[in-house]
């Protein structure tokens, strides 16, 4: 992950990462999420925040459950 936003930075290269770790997601400009077989765009610039969003309403489902 370090190298990946090192180069993003300093060459503009763009990647796209697939994970499911919140931690790495963290880290991510932008974030695209994948639900019931639909994209849902969070936006630019949500990394933690959108990660963060993302992980309390896991935790509200998980809950509900």
């Amino acid at each position: 992950m370090d190298l990946m936003c090192h180069l993003n930075k300093a060459n503009g290269q763009t990647f796209v990462v697939v994970t499911h770790a919140l931690e790495v997601g963290e880290r991510a400009d932008r974030i695209v999420r994948m639900r019931d077989g639909h994209i849902e765009d969070a936006g630019m610039g949500q990394g933690a925040h959108g990660m963060t969003a993302l992980l309390d309403e896991h935790r509200s489902a998980v809950q509900a459950q």
